[in-house]
């Protein structure tokens, strides 16, 4: 593991160790995916006598109850259902999927996030009004705007060939501490868009952590999000894009 305790961080690392990535195959990250969903659930459909709960045990029965208009009654319902719509939207997403051994990132290093574009720190979750929005996004843009991830100012670095933690911003509140905390796994290599060449699928959190403030479950607030990061040749650009793409 690297690990790096500064403020910012250098353009290359000495200390990198060479360690076989867990890097999964699309079959191995489609089995996971399909594990991390609940197996089952019910949503509610409204009827001329009021409604009724119908189950879902599967991608099409969810669907097409959703599409019938159906819906999470109860919060553990509205959370069963999300988890099962954001597994369902992946696997629809990989339906064309399928193998490649051609990529071109290097992953077998700790410091593979060295080159991967800044655009990979996303806004943070807990922002509620629209003003806050726009200030947020736009201090987000200014700060990755043409950078690379090594190029950001952050503290507390570690990482592995295929995970990546830093802290962002440490703020000092009268509760105490709280981090602002970009974690980063690169989860699968597969041609998502059939050109032959694989892609690097990252699944990462952006997430506000405090053992001393009151900020939401297990004092933490944040968000998760999935991107695709392409790269056509060895020393070509790396463009990024939320998966799945929502339009």
């Amino acid at each position: 593991m690297l690990i790096l305790g500064t403020l910012s961080v250098p353009a290359c690392s000495t200390n990198a160790i060479a360690q076989q990535s867990s890097i999964a195959s699309l079959e191995e990250y489609l089995g996971t995916l399909k594990n991390s969903a609940p197996d089952s659930g019910e949503l509610y459909c409204k009827t001329p006598s009021g409604g009724e709960r119908h189950p879902y045990d599967s991608c099409d029965s969810f669907s097409e109850l959703r599409d019938n208009g159906c819906f999470g009654y109860s919060m553990y319902d509205i959370s069963m259902e999300s988890r099962f719509a954001a597994m369902c939207a992946k696997v629809d997403a990989l339906s064309s999927a399928h193998h490649s051994s051609e990529h071109y990132f290097s992953l077998e290093s700790a410091d593979w996030w060295y080159t991967l574009p800044a655009e990979v720190i996303l806004m943070s979750g807990g922002i509620h009004s629209d003003e806050s929005w726009a200030i947020a996004k736009r201090q987000r843009d200014e700060l990755v705007a043409g950078k690379k991830l090594s190029e950001i100012s952050m503290s507390e670095v570690s990482s592995e060939p295929d995970q990546f933690a830093a802290t962002l911003e440490l703020r000092e509140d009268d509760c105490g501490e709280t981090r602002n905390r970009l974690e980063l796994k690169a989860a699968m290599l597969a041609d998502i868009d059939g050109d032959g060449i694989a892609e690097l699928l990252i699944e990462g959190y952006r997430v506000d952590r405090s053992d001393t403030c009151a900020l939401g479950s297990g004092n933490s607030l944040g968000a998760a999000f999935s991107l695709v990061l392409k790269k056509t040749s060895l020393e070509g650009p790396i463009s990024v894009s939320r998966f799945p793409e929502t339009g």
